[in-house]
């Protein structure tokens, strides 16, 4: 009994302390000379309609913010033609170019503490290619009508193979997780239909889990999107000075009509960092 104790203690240990990624300073118009904390405060034209990932077909902050810059497997480095692990640790390429092989970095976490794992990104593969979810990202995952195939290989990897090689492969395996333990558990117990329906915007925001660096706590009746920073992505992301990012704590986003709208929050003082 005192050795499993041991054995369970030295894994949280080693999953405490894992390798986070680091941010290239090059990546950062601070790089060095950031000041941590503080509220930024910006304006969309465009109103979240959803907090659904999965069909959401415009422009929604929320998205953007939390999902597409969270824990993607891979992602374009310093020099833009270069492809680097970013949630995955490492990643190898056969040599015709079909089979890519990848290992998920340790220590990633939802927004509600749950860990990121394999069966994350093997849901959203599955949902978005399930012609029943109706999700944008389903044609993107077939090569001349053939299906590019995303397996589970092991506790901590992954293998996409192509039918042909392609120059699109990379992007294709720049997959985000989806929350197994929340979307797919209400895709398994009521299919497509119960997946589309969840996380409108009826949901209360705090109730919606990410990896991205901010995530949504309000949606105000007066169209006042509030986003603060994810306590768990600063875990895995630091800058080369070995500060856990992101460096600003809040996000203020005003749903606006126009231009001309955001022109005159900007004019008033209420568009900025604070």
């Amino acid at each position: 009994m005192r050795k499993l104790f041991i054995l369970l203690a030295l894994v949280a240990f080693s999953a405490a302390f894992a390798e986070p990624f680091v941010w290239p300073n090059v990546w950062s118009r601070d790089a060095g000379s950031a000041v941590s904390g503080g509220t930024l405060r910006q304006s969309s034209i465009s109103n979240p309609r959803t907090f659904n990932p999965f069909v959401s077909a415009e422009q929604n902050d929320v998205i953007d913010i939390s999902d597409t810059r969270g824990a993607i497997l891979i992602t374009r480095g310093p020099d833009s033609d270069e492809w680097i692990p970013y949630a995955a640790s490492s990643f190898t390429v056969s040599p015709d170019g079909t089979v890519i092989d990848m290992v998920l970095r340790d220590g990633i976490r939802w927004s509600d503490g749950t860990p990121v794992t394999v069966a994350d990104y093997m849901f959203r593969y599955t949902a978005e290619t399930d012609p029943e979810v109706e999700s944008n990202a389903y044609d993107g995952y077939f090569i001349n009508d053939e299906k590019i195939i995303l397996e589970i290989t092991g506790d901590n990897s992954l293998r996409w193979t192509f039918p042909a090689p392609d120059r699109t492969a990379f992007s294709v395996a720049a997959l985000v997780p989806a929350p197994d333990h929340i979307l797919g558990e209400a895709y398994r117990a009521g299919g497509a239909e119960a997946l589309k329906a969840a996380w409108g915007t009826e949901v209360d925001p705090k109730e919606t889990v990410w990896t991205g660096p901010w995530v949504p706590t309000s949606l105000s009746p007066d169209e006042r999107l509030i986003m603060e920073r994810n306590p768990y992505f600063g875990e895995w992301n630091v800058d080369e000075a070995g500060t856990a990012l992101p460096y600003i704590d809040t996000i203020e986003i005003s749903i606006v009509e126009s231009v001309d709208a955001a022109l005159n929050l900007y004019i008033a003082g209420n568009l900025g960092s604070l």
